[in-house]
């Protein structure tokens, strides 16, 4: 689904195009200018670091960051959207960690690695955008985001860490024919909305489902024949 956040002002609005896999339904995002974090607060010489007094709702980034320092964005009470632009190419470690109201976060296309625990706990997490040149889901990404409910893992993720997506709401997955490794058991533990999973058989690692009652369903993978 494709859709707009609105951003308004007294003189002006600005209307931010995003791509989301919502399952069924549509949500508009409205704010004002007065909701968006002034870059001055948290950046600095093409860096992030965590302000002070946040009580901002969004957070957009400015194109001229490369790098979002370990934990910028962890435990804002008030953030609801984060939107990462091109720009930035490093996303490192427990960036917004137990941030319960963060619903959005919407990345560009710059990001090939993500640190883990980066929305680790964030309970209101509904909609994602990876970028689609990912190649690493670090551990504890999304662990016990317990409003996630679907997320669309782009088609050049390879590994994906332990725990990643321990203790979602997600209801499927399709795991790229990219897939080569999963590190634990634990990357998929817990899941005890999901009703059906695909995946390359080429991947390796351990394939098993902890701690939930699931019933394994045979799908065609949507790339690859040979996956179940």
């Amino acid at each position: 689904i494709v859709g707009t956040l609105t951003i308004s002002g007294i003189a002006k609005a600005v209307d931010i195009a995003f791509e989301l896999p919502i399952k069924a339904g549509y949500e508009t995002f409205s704010y004002t200018a007065d909701d968006v974090a002034d870059p001055l607060d948290y950046t600095f010489n093409g860096n992030t670091y965590q302000p002070d007094g946040f009580t901002a709702k969004v957070v957009i980034v400015p194109d001229d960051v490369t790098t979002v320092a370990n934990v910028t964005f962890k435990g804002l009470n008030t953030l609801e959207v984060l939107i990462v632009p091109d720009s930035v190419t490093k996303f490192d470690w427990t960036q917004c960690e137990d941030c319960p109201n963060l619903k959005v976060v919407i990345f560009g296309d710059g990001i090939t690695t993500m640190g883990g625990q980066n929305f680790q706990r964030c309970t209101s997490l509904q909609y994602v955008r990876l970028p689609k040149n990912l190649a690493q889901i670090g551990e504890n990404s999304f662990r016990d985001c317990t409003s996630l409910e679907d997320i669309i893992i782009p088609a050049s993720v390879t590994a994906i860490k332990g725990s990643a997506f321990r203790g979602s709401s997600l209801h499927d997955i399709i795991l790229p024919t990219n897939v080569e490794t999963l590190s634990s058991v634990w990357v998929f533990g817990e899941l005890k909305n999901l009703e059906n999973m695909v995946y390359p058989l080429t991947v390796s690692g351990p394939i098993r489902f902890p701690h939930f009652p699931w019933t394994r369903q045979q799908l065609p993978h949507p790339d690859c024949p040979g996956c179940v």
